[in-house]
């Protein structure tokens, strides 16, 4: 009786085990972009929301004293206590904590400047007083 030799053997070989780790490399790739993309379209939307409400507070503020208040930052902005009193959300800071945001105010406090700079594609948003 002749005995037949096995060859066949149980798992993967070299060139399965490379496609599956490439398949993952190219999924987890994928995966960090569209998470990192995510992350920054949130903080965006977070710093426009924050520029809306001191927009308000801004203009609720020109209406009690006839002019902006005058400050060279976002920081000594929020500093100003007769400013914060008009905020609906004292917990206005950058989510990242890099100092995007940016306020001016002309020499008469008349007109204001406040704006922020996207992380997305670094653009450069702005909005003016409403015009009094």
């Amino acid at each position: 009786m002749m005995r037949r030799k096995v060859t066949g053997s149980s798992g993967f070989t070299f060139i399965e085990m490379l496609v599956v780790s490439t398949l993952v490399v190219v999924f987890t790739s994928i995966l960090v972009v569209a998470y990192t993309t995510s992350s920054h379209a949130n903080r965006d939307r977070r710093r426009e929301a924050d520029v809306k409400q001191m927009q308000v507070a801004l203009e609720q503020y020109y209406e009690i004293y006839k002019s902006y208040p005058v400050a060279n930052s976002v920081s000594s902005l929020l500093s100003n206590s007769s400013f914060t009193e008009f905020l609906q959300n004292s917990s206005i800071d950058d989510p990242l904590n890099t100092g995007v945001y940016k306020y001016t105010v002309s020499s008469n406090a008349t007109t204001y400047q406040l704006g922020y700079t996207k992380e997305s594609d670094q653009s450069q948003v702005f909005v003016n007083n409403i015009g009094k």
